[in-house]
């Protein structure tokens, strides 16, 4: 017991040494997302449709483009190195859809991911403001787990019975899959608790396919792609 008293007292008194911070941060920015297996899986959904459906020009109008992304970071700094834990949410979607007078069918697709994983950050100090701040440089990496949930909804309106039918055969599969993000941005630390942020980079994604009703498909959720961030962080 009193070994183990002494390790903490130990490490707490190395921490403060070394100006040491902990430090909880959001950022919000733009995520680019592959998605092959997705888009063609839409566009056969869409072609298979267009056959049942002959003469009615059932279109694409959503193909899981880029969206917004969500990030919180928990961290552990200790001089120009900083260690912590990330999560990330993640959507985009496809649709296919047509409307007329005689009424309307939609069938989307939504996918959700949600990614977490560790965080390594190195800084580099490039100017010094005295009272208006400190600037600097960093590179950062971090592996992680993305976890996806993929749903679908069709419905079809008939305006001449004033009825909107739903289907029953919707999906509900999940995937997942390792990634490896690499980055480089900016802070400025305005105090030396409070810093803004931005940072760029290109999130790579492996082999994440989908499992429904406990069987593997041969359809993959791929979320690799161009990461684009800015945010806030509070130290203490």
């Amino acid at each position: 017991m009193k070994k183990h008293i002494f390790l903490i007292t130990l490490f707490i008194i190395i921490t403060l040494s070394a100006k040491s911070q902990f430090s909880v941060s959001y950022s919000a920015g733009y995520g680019s997302y592959e998605m092959g297996d997705m888009k063609n899986l839409l566009n056969n959904m869409a072609n298979e449709l267009g056959g049942q459906l002959p003469g009615i020009p059932v279109k694409v109008v959503d193909n899981f483009p880029g969206y917004v992304t969500h990030n919180l970071d928990l961290s552990y700094r200790i001089k120009r190195h900083e260690f912590g834990f990330r999560s990330t949410y993640m959507t985009t979607g496809g649709k296919i859809g047509y409307s007329d007078y005689t009424g309307e069918y939609s069938g989307k697709l939504t996918l959700n991911g949600y990614r977490i994983g560790l965080n390594y950050r190195y800084y580099v100090p490039v100017a010094d403001f005295g009272k208006s701040g400190l600037l600097s440089f960093f590179a950062e990496l971090s592996p992680g787990i993305t976890f996806s949930n993929l749903k679908s909804k069709e419905y079809i309106y008939l305006n001449i019975l004033e009825e909107r039918q739903d289907t029953d055969d919707n999906i509900d599969m999940n995937a997942n899959g390792v990634s490896l993000l690499p980055q480089i941005g900016v802070k400025w630390f305005l105090t030396p608790n409070i810093g803004i942020h931005v940072s760029g980079g290109y999130d790579f994604q492996l082999g994440s396919y989908f499992k429904y009703q406990g069987v593997k498909s041969n359809i993959k959720s791929d979320w690799s792609g161009l990461r684009i961030n800015g945010g806030v962080s509070f130290s203490w």
